[in-house]
């Protein structure tokens, strides 16, 4: 933090200070809060907006599900998409969801690509000075001839080593590009290639020795100095569109390729003296492989006022992944009150075993769909969905013994939107899909192992009412149903019972007033979880009650020149169990960012300033995950860039 006012702030305030006169602000398209279509959860850059992420909708774990798009494009992650080639990422819930083609019983996660408009010709870079005492230099391009045809997008990212109280723990560096051809107006070919390089101390786990919440500690890496963590991701794809009479066609094909080797995590459990247990645990090699392509054929017709339109289409997934583990090691107690050179009582590396040998995992998921979709002008559409699915998953141990689970599945959807006036909407809509549940975490005695899909179940109801043109109210209750993994009472991680989450949501979003946009958003819900042995009760990791509100206001108004904006985001969850006990409950956790933004002229080009005080107000309470993982939230801290525009 020192650091940063000693060179931050001042620096790039007078570079904006000996600015030309402010022009009219240019499109702030790294700005969540204008860019929301509502509050279900929106992410440009760091900048988010809503009450979901990419990573959690509806007290659920999106990263296991599998339910990620691509501009609604089937696509299988395995690791998050750099922001080197994204425009942004946009959660799809309510009605929102309702029009998609293919959804997701969870929600759906849409990532949208960066794109070049006919006759771009410009290059942006952008210093950052992040709250960690990170300086992130960020770089976006966008190309293309003056009819279009041709044109490339992407960026770059360098990030310097974030500077923990030991030694330099994390820095990460991605490029990547999104060139586009349009051979006839109706056709485009987009490519996709992506990649990116992490380096880090390797991962901190915390759980409690006793029936309560450790004691909060102050902000260091506690880990051993010799742990690390080396990741590269590399994503690749093409995506083909084309118009052809009454029909719509599409194929896309992704790649996705992403290695943590090794991989280091310790496991601390905490005492109330400050005092704590530590094991280490070592991943000389996690390695996974996907590949997922799509092709969908669609058939437009008009029969009297009725739109009609079939669709079919085949999905496929190919994903092969190796991982090589090591038995937990125990280091001991170790002191968390100590701040020094010398670390926290750790002693020397230890002398790692030999592998026994990897595990390794194979998925191929076959799905076949056929759709119709019927629109009467915009009163009224309904849409279905019948998908024929095939999975087949074999697991290989080190010790080769081989299992397989192949299952074979009808699975549906179908949705029906309303409108009621010109203002109101109201919206219906039923999913039950096939979800992946990811992998065992590293407090668990099967770490890293690969657990068996699901089947979910969603069931929501809605309206959406249109206060104004660019202000909308949506309201919705839904139930999801699905079983759902957790950490056993002999420390298996491991699908433990069927899990209920029945609940509303409410959105409000858009512009109140000539210069004013808010974000608000609730969630409201009662997570109920039923498992052999143990009465119903709620699932560990999950809040049952998140509010968001966020709000950007120029101040033109103020008479200090056109470009200046502030904006703010307040986000408030309840308390979460922290075991399956019930006996350890964590405290609810609410955080307050605030900001303002210049936009500019620096040399006839646009430019603009930026200055975030993000966690205002924290005292850093301790949250759960679902597997009981205990982590402290981030402190306060500052951030600040500036970005200048070259035409």
């Amino acid at each position: 933090m020192c650091r940063f006012f000693q060179h931050g702030p001042s620096a790039l305030m007078g570079v904006a200070l000996l600015a030309l006169p402010a022009a009219k602000a240019v499109a702030q398209s790294d700005n969540a809060i204008l860019n929301a279509r509502d509050a279900f959860g929106e992410r440009v850059g760091v900048e988010t907006a809503g009450i979901y992420s990419e990573s959690q909708v509806r007290g659920f774990s999106l990263a296991n599900t599998g339910a990620y798009r691509i501009e609604g494009a089937y696509f299988v992650r395995d690791y998050t998409l750099p922001d080197s080639v994204l425009a942004g990422v946009s959660v799809k819930a309510g009605v929102n969801a309702a029009r998609l083609a293919y959804p997701s019983p969870s929600g759906v996660v849409d990532y949208r690509l960066k794109s070049s408009k006919p006759g771009d010709q410009s290059f942006s870079v952008t210093f950052n000075q992040r709250e960690r005492g990170q300086t992130v230099i960020d770089t976006t391009f966008s190309l293309a001839d003056k009819d279009g045809k041709f044109g490339v997008a992407g960026g770059t990212s360098y990030t310097t080593p974030v500077i923990y109280p030991n030694e330099v723990n994390y820095k990460v560096h991605n490029v990547g590009v999104v060139p586009q051809w349009r051979p006839a107006d109706n056709v485009r070919v987009r490519a996709l290639a992506s990649a990116e390089w992490s380096h880090y101390r390797g991962e901190l786990i915390f759980l409690s020795s006793v029936a309560a919440l450790p004691p909060k500690l102050t902000y260091h890496n506690y880990g051993p100095p010799w742990t690390t963590l080396e990741r590269t991701t590399i994503n690749t794809g093409v995506m083909v569109d084309a118009a052809v009479g009454a029909w719509s066609l599409s194929a896309t094909t992704f790649y996705a390729d992403h290695r943590r080797s090794p991989s280091d995590a310790t496991l601390i459990i905490a005492r109330p003296d400050r005092t704590g247990d530590a094991f280490f645990n070592r991943t000389n090699d996690q390695h996974s492989k996907s590949v997922s392509s799509e092709g969908v054929a669609a058939y437009r017709f008009v029969t009297g006022s009725v739109t009609n339109t079939l669709t079919t289409a085949v999905r496929n997934r190919r994903s092969r992944s190796n991982t090589v583990t090591l038995a937990p090691i125990s280091l001991g107690v170790i002191d968390l009150t100590r701040d020094d050179d010398e670390g926290f009582g750790y002693g020397p590396e230890p002398t790692y075993p030999v592998p026994v040998g990897g595990t390794q995992s194979d998925v191929d998921h076959l799905t076949g769909s056929v759709g119709y979709t019927m629109q009467l002008g915009q009163a009224f559409e309904l849409r279905g969905g019948l998908h024929r699915s095939r999975y087949d998953k074999t697991v290989i141990s080190p010790l080769n013994v081989r299992t397989e689970r192949l299952e074979t599945r009808w699975l549906y959807n179908a949705s029906a939107v309303l409108a009621v006036g010109s203002n109101t909407t109201l919206y219906a809509n039923a999913v039950k899909g096939i979800e992946e549940t990811g992998i065992a975490p590293q407090n668990a005695r099967n770490r890293d192992e690969v657990l068996p899909p699901v089947v979910a179940e969603q069931f929501e109801v809605g309206v959406r009412e249109a206060i104004t043109p660019k202000l909308s109210l949506s309201v919705a209750g839904f139930e999801v149903k699905k079983m759902i993994p957790g950490l056993r009472a002999d420390g298996i991680y491991t699908l433990v019972g069927d899990v209920r989450h029945r609940g509303g949501e409410l959105s409000l979003s858009g512009e109140v007033s000539p210069g004013t946009t808010i974000v608000l958003g609730a969630l409201a819900m009662n997570p109920r979880l039923s498992r052999a042995g143990v009465p119903t009760t709620k699932p560990v990791g999950v809040s049952s009650d998140v509010l968001v509100a966020s709000v950007n206001h120029q101040l033109d108004w103020l008479g200090v020149g056109p470009g200046w904006s502030v904006d703010a985001r307040l986000t408030w969850q309840s308390p979460r169990l922290a075991n399956a006990t019930g006996s350890i409950k964590t405290l609810d956790i609410a955080s307050l960012t605030v900001g303002t933004r210049y936009e500019f002229k620096l040399g006839g080009s646009p430019a603009q300033f930026r200055l975030v005080a993000v966690n205002a107000g924290t005292s850093r309470p301790w949250n759960a995950g679902p597997s009981g993982i205990l982590n402290q939230t981030d402190p306060f801290g500052i951030r600040a860039s500036l970005r200048m525009t070259f035409l």
